[in-house]
């Protein structure tokens, strides 16, 4: 996404007209935006792990869980471990079709440093 900005040099007066590119991405919970039709293996797994918590949890403590249970991703390719991304996704897709709740960040910003998207405060998954 594109933005431009306006900048009055402090010497000279002149102006100016900036733009540069913005990263987005869909805001934490849109996930595909279509409803699912039935639930698969992995959403149910992941369904039982977060109603297996008393608190809310994050998508880091839900993954360690599922490792910990020694549960696997089923994906066409075959059965593999979860990683961060494919939890994060999963848990997209079931918070838009509304089978899991989240609490919702106040800010969603991309990090330069680490070039990662970043939510504060760090969004926790419930049923």
């Amino acid at each position: 996404m594109k933005v431009s900005e306006i900048i009055t040099c402090p010497f000279c007066g002149q102006t100016f007209e900036y733009e540069f590119d913005v990263k987005v991405r869909n805001p934490i919970g849109k996930g595909t935006r279509r409803p699912i039709k039935k639930l698969t293996r992995n959403h149910i797994q992941l369904i039982d792990t977060i109603m297996r918590f008393a608190q809310f949890k994050t998508v880091r403590e839900i993954r360690n869980e599922l490792m910990k249970r020694g549960l696997k991703y089923q994906s066409r390719k075959g059965k593999r471990y979860w990683d961060y991304h494919t939890v994060e996704a999963v848990l997209s897709v079931l918070v838009y079709n509304g089978f899991v709740s989240m609490t919702k960040p106040n800010i969603e910003y991309y990090d330069f440093e680490s070039g990662e998207f970043r939510a504060e405060p760090v969004p926790r998954y419930y049923v």
